[in-house]
């Protein structure tokens, strides 16, 4: 089931609001300007795992039908797939917020490097999996997963 503003509420609770050029909060659901955002700092690999896959799942159930559940997929055209999951993410928290908090999810992830090699590989699978189906790319986070996976 999808429920956007669940989904913004949890992104900005983890994260906080995203500023805007000139240093204004931009309060787009339910965050306060004066509420530290909780962080990632204590979040499980399968914790990443879980956050990162969620959020891309979301956007994907709406490509994959409507509100009701009644349209079907149209997987085998082009015109849907990463572009439209990512338009999709975008319409639910604002490109500002998706792009802050799969940021904040990639730096949490390889913050530490030993960070990384707590992660089981069904972790690392959901969180690349996230990043993918999302279509956003980050260098740092791809080359120490793929580090980590050729050393396993």
């Amino acid at each position: 089931m999808r429920h956007p503003k669940l989904f913004l509420s949890v992104a900005e609770h983890l994260v906080g609001p995203v500023v805007s050029v000139n240093s204004e909060m931009i309060v787009t659901g339910t965050a306060r300007k004066d509420t530290a955002p909780r962080g990632l700092s204590t979040f499980s690999p399968q914790g990443f795992g879980n956050l990162a896959w969620s959020f891309a799942k979301q956007a994907t159930i709406s490509v994959e039908s409507d509100d009701t559940g009644l349209r079907e997929s149209n997987r085998n055209t082009n015109v849907n797939g990463r572009l439209a999951v990512y338009e999709t993410s975008c319409l639910d928290l604002g490109e500002g917020l998706l792009t802050k908090l799969f940021a904040s999810i990639a730096e949490a992830c390889i913050h530490d490097k030993n960070r990384i090699k707590g992660f089981k590989p069904q972790d690392i699978s959901n969180v690349i999996w996230s990043f993918a189906t999302l279509g956003l790319y980050h260098t740092s986070l791809l080359s120490v997963c793929s580090e980590e996976l050729v050393k396993r």
